[in-house]
């Protein structure tokens, strides 16, 4: 057997990782050792290119890493790359995907005692739910995830869940729980000096507000998000679609239009960037499954057919 396995066959070095699986001698420590390696590098380049929205060339990289590490039996890896991938899968609007990954995640990490990414793993499980309008079984998720986040004194896995409880009760249309969970996921972020969390969760604040009729108030916040942006631009945002979203819909509220219309270009030029490699089984899905993408794809179609 060639010393590197990896160079077996030719394509992608992602592909040839996976295909390598099959003449490795997964027994032999220097090729475990080899495989682990370059698995490693295959899930820090899928969750870079994921954090730039390159989503459909992320998703084999993350493949990749995850049919490794399951082969080799590297339990934290693969829950880290397959709450990665559910992420992914879930902004494509592939939720049944999404979901899959998450379940597995939480079956390793229970197995491996792996809390953070159990906890990860149970928020994003929400997340999902909430998003196919499985409000029960979300709220489910997210009660455990911020229950284990608070018995391991997890900071960082109760900010992601109190985002996502605000998240759901924001589809509930419960907006003084909303507000709460969002207040609270401000709070944490900004305790952790995570800025980008910190505008995404305050974004949320935001259209709570504005779906309550507090227009001004809301356009304060939208002037601060705004004023990150001008500054960072997108960069580390999670889910930029969606901050994008509240602030056109607060500026559209108070009439600056060309502002507004200058920003709606702006976050569909990036939608379309998003959707950059899809098929077209895939670009259907990504367009009309996820809700902020479907309302800004709506929105952005109604302004250039009035021309407004």
């Amino acid at each position: 057997m060639s010393d590197n396995p990896i160079q077996a066959t030719p394509g992608p070095w992602w592909d040839k990782l996976v295909v390598s699986l099959e003449l490795a001698d997964l027994d032999d420590p220097g090729t475990r050792e080899r495989l682990d390696s370059v698995a490693a590098k295959a899930n820090s380049q899928g969750v870079q290119t994921a954090a730039a929205w390159r989503y459909a060339r992320a998703l084999p990289m993350l493949t990749a890493a995850i049919e490794v590490w399951a082969r080799l039996g590297r339990g934290p890896g693969e829950v880290a790359a397959r709450n990665a991938r559910g992420s992914v899968y879930r902004r494509l609007g592939d939720y049944a995907a999404a979901a899959d990954d998450h379940r597995a995640a939480i079956l390793v990490a229970q197995e491996w005692e792996l809390s953070g990414g159990e906890i990860t793993a149970r928020a994003c499980l929400g997340a999902v739910h909430t998003e196919q309008g499985n409000f029960e079984g979300a709220a489910g998720l997210l009660d455990e995830a911020l229950l284990l986040s608070a018995q391991t004194v997890d900071n960082w896995g109760a900010g992601q869940a109190q985002h996502f409880l605000g998240l759901l009760h924001e589809a509930r249309k419960d907006w003084e729980a909303a507000l709460a969970a969002y207040g609270a996921a401000v709070e944490r972020w900004r305790a952790l000096y995570a800025r980008a969390e910190a505008v995404e969760a305050t974004a949320g604040v935001a259209r709570v507000m504005l779906a309550q009729g507090q227009i001004v108030a809301a356009y304060g916040l939208v002037e601060e998000i705004l004023h990150h942006l001008s500054e960072y631009g997108p960069a580390r945002l999670d889910e930029p679609l969606r901050v994008y979203w509240t602030a056109y819909r607060a500026l559209h509220t108070m009439r600056q239009e060309e502002v507004a219309g200058e920003l709606l270009d702006a976050t569909h030029t990036l939608l379309e960037r998003q959707a950059e490699g899809l098929d077209e089984a895939q670009r259907a899905r990504f367009f009309e499954a996820v809700p902020v993408n479907r309302a800004l794809g709506e929105a952005w179609r109604a302004a250039h057919q009035t021309g407004s």
